[in-house]
């Protein structure tokens, strides 16, 4: 389950920065791979997905509803 949280995860950020990328709203004044790709690997393909896994792990051990509501609303932030 978490491994498919963070490829799912891994996809939306690519297709969310590639189209912020082509658009010009976003620029990374330093990239790992700079002559491949614009876009940043460590930040759209480690960190936000290892975050959401995170995410669903803290969850997914909550029992009462109010907390997960309050770790949901929190947690983005």
């Amino acid at each position: 389950m978490y491994l498919v949280t963070f490829l799912f995860t891994s996809t939306i950020a690519w297709i969310y920065e590639y189209f912020q990328l082509m658009m010009g709203f976003l620029e990374f004044p330093w990239r790992e791979f700079s002559k491949a790709t614009k876009m940043s690997f460590t930040l759209h393909y480690i960190v936000y997905p290892t975050f959401a896994v995170l995410f669903i792990r803290s969850i997914s051990n909550l029992n009462r509803e109010r907390i997960k509501i309050v770790k949901i609303i929190i947690f983005p932030s």
